[in-house]
């Protein structure tokens, strides 16, 4: 008979992940979930993926056109250099928390989660970077670099130049290693204080497009 130690219980933390592991998952785990899109009442019809790119293409259904009002505009790829200031827009230091309502079955959002301040971080463009090819290598992946970092909440946010054209869709950060470190004295102890750049990165304007054609979305003026 196989022993299973759980988390809580006796055993390494190696032991009781494998334990947890174990288990498998139970669809029942699951009760009551939402999926959000924007609006309620709305699921997503058709889903693609890129992979490399972390980015994704849902088709809303129902979807009423009369709900938006106005749709990005992309700079030409062409255009995006190093050295042109841009923006990333998004959610930073807000959350959004929920509670589930047994009478009414469903999930009620906290009192001020909404509307959600946006917050605005302004840079850079520092390069593209290419090259990679996506799975298929129908596309190409690039990303573009700005000079300040993305912050938790700015993934999935637009990255516009000074007139309000995508550049991007930021999706993470990178932290450069600048080469030196020094030393500060905490508590009578000297601590060695490793110095980073914070850069954000997001999928550049050139790959948004392709994958958009590769599916059959027109965007005007491409």
């Amino acid at each position: 008979m196989k022993a299973v130690i759980l988390a809580g219980g006796e055993g390494t933390p190696k032991d009781k992940a494998r334990g947890v592991r174990s288990l498998g998952a139970n669809p029942d785990w699951v009760r009551n979930y939402s999926l959000w899109t924007g609006w309620e009442g709305r699921t997503v019809a058709e889903f693609h993926l890129l992979p490399g790119a972390d980015l994704a293409l849902g088709r809303l259904e129902p979807f009423d056109v009369s709900l938006v009002q106005s749709y990005p505009v992309f700079r030409d790829p062409r255009e995006i250099t190093p050295g042109r200031s841009v923006c990333k827009l998004g959610y930073p230091f807000h959350s959004v928390s929920t509670t589930f309502d047994e009478r009414a079955d469903a999930f009620v959002f906290a009192e001020g989660a909404f509307p959600m301040p946006r917050f605005a971080l302004e840079g850079m463009v520092t390069r593209v970077r290419s090259g990679a090819k996506s799975s298929n290598g129908s596309i190409e992946i690039a990303f573009l670099e700005t000079s300040t970092p993305g912050l938790r909440g700015h993934s999935g946010g637009p990255i516009f130049d000074v007139e309000g054209r995508l550049c991007a869709i930021q999706v993470h950060t990178v932290h450069y290693p600048l080469g030196f470190s020094p030393v500060v004295e905490q508590g009578g102890r000297r601590v060695e204080e490793h110095q980073f750049l914070n850069v954000g990165v997001g999928v550049h304007a050139a790959t948004i497009l392709s994958f958009l054609d590769q599916h059959g979305v027109r965007v005007p003026g491409f």
